[in-house]
């Protein structure tokens, strides 16, 4: 154990450390500017903003190098990134030289409380994983996470290709996965092989800055100074951003810990398992995307949204005004525009928590010229859209309009998703009748977070699932991320002041004890125990899931990365649904696949036609491998403009006795033959 642990120290703990330390000060102030009043002076949060900073600027580096036809991810995107890093330095030298005088008053050690915080995180976040390091195509998007990032690296333009439509532009929120490609570029990981690191530790970007922003507001509300307060600060947010959680999804993530279920046994019935399922929607928590490390889910949805709420606090508290020169609303929308990058969805959300922001606390200026307010919010939008137009220039959201729920939610579905928050929101309420100057904010946020949940039993916004049992599945799912966020942070604050401040020592206690076995940490003890009694592996190489699948595929794919150029089409099976073990050539080399990934290939498109493509790759896929007819294969590979057919394990167990072997191989020529496995080039 202890030389896995040093060898993963040496390699992806330390070097990561290093990383988000530097990129912290290099960012220092900016966000010093704008976190002032921040207990850490706003360190943590420099970490976020610099790493969304550079990984936007080299994406704008990106689609101008695509333009100019410089763009070779694989050999551009390091000169682009240590581009961006100058770029963004000089911004924040700048801005450390117009307020040079507020760094003589930061104490040292409260940097440094910030940086062991991190430190502590990342360590955290690599434990829980090392016992639980799992990679598998089946039941998480951890497949499609590598494949972006690939696809993202070893092509030849920015936006990416789709790897599962080749000839056609990702239509996804990559954003995320570009901030991975960043950081392992930079810490000289392999998308591939040490991805697993990056989901493993990519929490501990956003856990300080949330944890050290609720030290913050207790500090500037309940005046939190004393290390005692403090350290039980940090402890209540700790269970209660990690695992404050609905009783079903504990129930099942305790099977699965347990060994009494697989993830594909709890993911394939949903109606059974609610980890993530409540009445024909999905919702994910954030104990869900820390177990099965979902890469984008979890991360950039997250880091932004603490950003902008650490931003709403301020102002609210600054008592400054509407204006279009106010640097924390500026700030604002300038992160919202970053959430639409995201996910449309969040840009929505944290756009509405803004107006309401404005609306419960600047309602009177509001009202005294509503016509200026209007008009200063419409140009406040202008820096949200200078963040997204490079975006959205390639890409059609899935979203659409809004829409009547047909069918709600099950009320015991509700209790058994909701309940804990329902129950501390009561408790929340009674104290903020007794000290409404203390809980406001508290309430404010709970507050939104169940206009959210009861909005979500009324209206969602149309999208191509609009037709399936699933029909709100995407707003439910995005919403109420961003609900359990809301209630994370407020719940946080409250409970920390409420159990040290108001509640006799013996009540504390057992209050403690009833919700974290409950509730909360029935879920890390039996982590614990399962790992215990499992082996300490520290963090796997996911090569290692395609030795165990087949070694012969793994060495087909070792094949094609070797190729000087991945301007190429290949062609693999595929079957019915997503979650399967297929595609993997496309996913570990980057190169696209005519067709892959069918469920979300449905979900990313948001019009009659763009679906319509998609089932007929579906069906020429399906024709390609089982099909009698050579002349029609020849069509469609001239259709496509294929280079290479796959034929592996993956396609063997997809089609079993309907695969048409020779018909594929008369096609061209076999360049790479082992075992069962075989790479035909088209003549």
């Amino acid at each position: 154990m202890i030389e896995i642990f040093l060898n993963d120290f040496i390699k992806y703990i330390f070097p990561f450390f290093l990383l988000c330390v530097s990129i912290g000060f290099i960012s220092f102030p900016l966000s010093r500017y704008l976190f002032k009043n921040n207990w850490d002076y706003g360190f943590a949060n420099s970490q976020i903003m610099g790493f969304l900073g550079i990984t936007w600027i080299s994406f704008i580096f990106g689609i101008l190098f695509t333009y100019l036809g410089w763009f070779k991810a694989s050999s551009i995107f390091l000169p682009a990134i240590i581009l961006s890093t100058l770029i963004w330095a000089s911004i924040n030298y700048y801005i450390y030289r117009k307020i040079s005088n507020n760094f003589i008053k930061i104490h040292n050690n409260k940097l440094i409380s910030s940086i062991l915080i991190t430190f502590t995180t990342i360590l955290f976040f690599y434990f829980i994983n090392s016992f639980n390091s799992i990679y598998s195509p089946s039941g998480s998007e951890q497949h499609m996470n590598i494949g972006i990032i690939n696809s993202t690296i070893y092509g030849n333009k920015l936006p990416p290709e789709d790897l599962w439509n080749s000839g056609n532009i990702l239509n996804y929120y990559y954003f995320g996965h570009l901030i991975f490609l960043v950081i392992s570029i930079i810490l000289n990981l392999s998308p591939v092989g040490d991805s697993m690191f990056l989901a493993a530790v990519i929490p501990s970007i956003f856990l300080p800055a949330a944890i050290l922003f609720i030290i913050s507001v207790l500090n500037q509300t309940f005046f939190f100074n004393k290390k005692k307060q403090i350290i039980f600060a940090i402890l209540v947010s700790l269970i209660l951003i990690c695992f404050l959680n609905p009783i079903k999804s504990i129930y099942a993530l305790h099977e699965y810990t347990m060994g009494i279920k697989s993830i594909e046994e709890i993911t394939k019935n949903y109606t059974s398992y609610s980890i993530r399922i409540i009445s024909n929607a999905i919702s994910e928590n954030f104990n869900y995307s820390f177990t099965f490390m979902s890469l984008h889910a979890l991360t950039v949805n997250l880091i932004t949204g603490i950003l902008i709420l650490n931003l709403i606090f301020d102002f609210i508290r600054s008592k400054s005004k509407i204006s279009f020169w106010n640097h924390h609303l500026i700030a604002i929308f300038t992160l919202i525009g970053f959430s639409g990058l995201i996910n449309t969805w969040d840009f929505l959300g944290y756009f509405l928590i803004t107006l309401i922001t404005i609306a419960t606390y600047k309602h009177q200026e509001f009202l005294k010229d509503y016509v200026k307010s209007i008009k200063t919010i419409i140009l406040l939008l202008y820096p949200a859209i200078i963040i997204m137009a490079p975006w959205f220039s390639n890409f059609t959201s899935p979203g659409g309009l809004p829409s009547i729920v047909h069918k709600v939610s099950n009320p015991i579905e509700l209790f058994y998703f909701w309940g804990i928050y329902f129950f501390i929101y009561i408790l929340l309420t009674i104290e903020f009748k007794k000290n409404p100057n203390g809980y406001h904010f508290s309430f404010f946020l709970a507050s939104i977070s169940m206009l959210i949940i009861l909005s979500l039993e009324i209206i969602f916004f149309r999208d191509i699932l609009i037709n399936g049992d699933f029909f709100r599945a995407n707003s439910y799912y995005k919403f109420s991320n961003l609900a359990i966020l809301l209630f994370s942070i407020s719940y946080s604050i409250f409970l920390s002041s409420y159990l040290l401040e108001n509640t006799k020592l013996y009540l504390k206690g057992i209050l403690v004890t009833i919700i974290c076995l409950t509730f909360w940490l029935n879920y890390p003890i039996m982590l614990v125990k399962s790992g215990l009694e499992i082996k300490y592996t520290g963090i796997k190489n996911q090569n290692e899931v395609v030795q165990n699948f087949s070694p012969d595929l793994l060495e087909l794919i070792k094949y094609l990365n070797n190729l000087k150029t991945k301007e190429l089409v290949i062609w693999e099976g595929t079957g019915e649904r997503s979650y399967k073990n297929t595609n993997f050539v496309s996913v570990f080399t980057g190169i696209p696949t005519v067709f892959g990934y069918q469920d979300h290939q449905f979900t990313w498109r948001n019009s009659s036609n763009l679906v319509e493509d998609v089932f007929t790759r579906q069906k020429d896929t399906n024709e390609f491998f089982t099909g009698d007819s050579s002349d029609k294969a020849q069509e469609l590979v001239k259709k496509y403009q294929v280079n290479y057919i796959v034929i592996s394990k993956s396609e063997r167990d997809t089609y079993q006795e309907k695969l048409k072997e020779d018909k594929l191989i008369k096609l061209g020529e076999i360049v790479f033959e082992k075992g069962d496995t075989k790479l035909i080039k088209i003549n």
